[in-house]
């Protein structure tokens, strides 16, 4: 009896170590970006410490512009198919894939809130930035409109902050515009110039790539949109760009250019400040994108 009651308790305790390792990993993040290979673009996915990598499409020559959509599961992304621009939504859970309409001469730029995607387009000599519900065209409303180029605009989660980078004012900086009162603030100057930005899941923060000039490299600083104070997060004569912040608040992805490793995929711990090599290879990777889930 002894025996086997000190055997149940093994069971038991092993039986809990692998309860608690299979939550583990359903909460955990990763990582997917764009690979280059063989002259074509295709999506991979990775772990965090760079240990598994896989492919997650083949579709065309050209994919691109991979995104998480968190409330339904899906990667959104678009892909040359038949040297014609699609835009497909892939379910992460069964990789079965949905073709989404795209109207012709619009950017798509997927907002933070995954209700609803951001589009520029150009029109009767001006830039307009569009937000339009999911693959809905027919009723969507003008957020902002300038003479001048808009880059890389995002919604905050509570999509009432509108940010983005133009050179209305002689070089790039950010700028933000608050949408309930419809004012707009300049939130980086010179001698800085805004590279790349992205909200923080909160939407209280954002980090933001800075360089000195249009050259040189560029560090990752951390705004806080409170306070208005700047925190430099990197250090380093590199350009730092494509930034992506982690659903958990405690990373921030990005692609870097080294001479020794071409062009990869890295992670820095917030709180730590400790790099993470994802990506290795003599490959092009870039656009970081997260997956708050473990599929």
């Amino acid at each position: 009896m002894v025996k086997e009651s000190f055997l149940i308790k093994i069971v038991l305790v092993i039986l809990g170590l692998f309860c608690s390792c299979s939550n583990q990993v359903q909460t955990e993040e990763s990582l997917v970006y764009l690979q280059k290979t063989d002259n074509s673009f295709h999506i991979y996915q990775s772990d965090l410490v760079g240990a598994w990598q896989r492919k997650l499409t083949g579709k065309g020559v050209l994919e691109k512009s991979p995104y998480w959509n968190k409330d339904s599961g899906q990667l959104i992304y678009y892909a040359m198919v038949d040297k014609k621009p699609a835009l497909f939504a892939m379910s992460m859970s069964n990789r079965k894939e949905v073709v989404l309409s795209l109207p012709d001469s619009f950017t798509l730029f997927p907002s933070s809130d995954t209700q609803s995607w951001l589009y520029l387009k150009e029109e009767l000599n001006r830039n307009v930035i569009y937000n339009c519900p999911r693959n809905d065209f027919n009723h969507c409303t003008i957020l902002d409109h300038s003479k001048f180029a808009y880059y890389s605009p995002s919604l905050n989660n509570d999509r009432d902050l509108l940010a983005f980078m133009s050179d209305r004012n002689g070089t790039i900086q950010l700028y933000m515009k608050d949408l309930k009162s419809s004012q707009t603030r300049q939130l980086t100057a010179p001698p800085m110039i805004a590279k790349y930005f992205c909200f923080s899941p909160e939407g209280d923060k954002i980090a933001v790539s800075l360089s000195k000039s249009n050259d040189s490299g560029g560090d990752i600083h951390i705004l806080d949109l409170k306070t208005g104070q700047f925190e430099q997060l990197t250090k380093s004569p590199y350009l730092e760009r494509e930034l992506a912040w982690s659903p958990s608040g405690e990373k921030v992805a990005f692609k870097a250019s080294t001479q020794a490793d071409g062009d990869q995929i890295y992670t820095i711990d917030i709180g730590t400040l400790k790099f993470t090599k994802i990506t290795s290879g003599d490959f092009y990777h870039s656009l970081p994108t997260w997956i708050s889930k473990a599929y």
